[in-house]
């Protein structure tokens, strides 16, 4: 009986020390994905630009519509995309 209650307890601290590095790889991960995704838009909005003369489309759909992307990126974490925070000015 005292060997099972210690098998479990070292379990369960094995457990314990483990879960937040996992948790911190995983959100990393998340953080590796978003600033990739970040950098793409960047570039496909270069792109954009120089091919239209110095514009800026006027939201981040039109660069799927004119085929820079395959679909729009989309946040990691929440699922939202980026596009509710672009604003083009030009």
């Amino acid at each position: 009986m005292k060997r099972t209650w210690f098998h479990l307890l070292l379990i369960l601290m094995l457990v314990a020390s483990v879960t937040p590095i996992f948790l911190a790889r995983v959100r990393r991960g998340e953080a590796e994905l978003c600033q990739r995704n970040l950098k793409n838009i960047g570039t496909a909005l270069e792109t954009y630009s120089t091919d239209c003369s110095g514009r800026f489309p006027p939201s981040l759909g039109l660069l799927t519509e004119r085929g820079y992307f395959k679909s729009t990126p989309t946040c990691p974490t929440s699922g939202a995309d980026y596009a509710w925070a672009y604003e083009s000015h030009s």
